[in-house]
């Protein structure tokens, strides 16, 4: 099971989630989100973070700014959270940029759609009229599981270290991300909390 850690604003958080067995650290590029981080602070310390793949959440940014923001900041995955297109997807992989793509599932119409999205893996989250992501709500287990048959998903959506387990165990994802879930407030960490959910999420 592959974990990420999301909404890491500072180098002492994303070393302790590594040292306690995170797969994947994520980082906010979304201006309005309350764990938005600037490249310009981030690519002086993103070095510092080893073994671990960095992903970088955009939400509406034109393709050339994600690039820039990849090439800058050395992401190795790009997670798109807006109106997006699978062109836009296409142009990232001419880049030979890993690309994540957010859903919420709703009902079992929207299957269909992001069942053949061209992104590397699918992001199932809850959905909200006024939030992109980190809102502690927890999305539908029972249509991620029909998807997480078909193709690799990463489990988001009110995860914690209470329920990751029974989470991991209905849907059986390819892996699972927390943000708020682990917090002590927006954008720092609790840092017994990461190592919790870390522990068992990797049951």
């Amino acid at each position: 099971m592959k974990i990420k850690i999301c909404g890491i604003t500072n180098l002492a958080d994303g070393q302790f989630a590594i040292s306690h067995g995170a797969d994947y650290l994520g980082f906010i590029f979304y201006e309005k989100s309350p764990r938005y981080i600037e490249p310009e602070f981030l690519k002086r310390w993103i070095g510092d973070l080893q073994k671990v793949d960095k992903v970088g959440v955009f939400v509406n940014k034109s393709i050339d700014d994600i690039i820039e923001v990849v090439k800058d900041c050395s992401l190795d995955v790009v997670q798109l959270h807006g109106g997006e297109s699978d062109d836009d997807i296409d142009r990232l992989h001419d880049f030979g940029i890993e690309v994540w793509r957010v859903f919420g599932l709703k009902c079992v119409v929207d299957m269909e759609k992001v069942a053949t999205c061209k992104a590397d893996k699918v992001l199932i989250d809850s959905i909200s009229s006024s939030e992109y992501g980190g809102t502690g709500k927890v999305c539908d287990w029972r249509l991620a599981a029909q998807l997480a048959s078909i193709r690799d998903v990463m489990l988001a959506g009110g995860l914690n270290p209470d329920n990751v387990v029974e989470a991991v165990k209905a849907v059986r994802p390819f892996g699972v991300d927390v943000s708020s879930g682990v917090e002590l407030r927006p954008g720092k960490k609790d840092l017994a909390k990461v190592k919790k959910f870390l522990i068992l999420g990797k049951i």
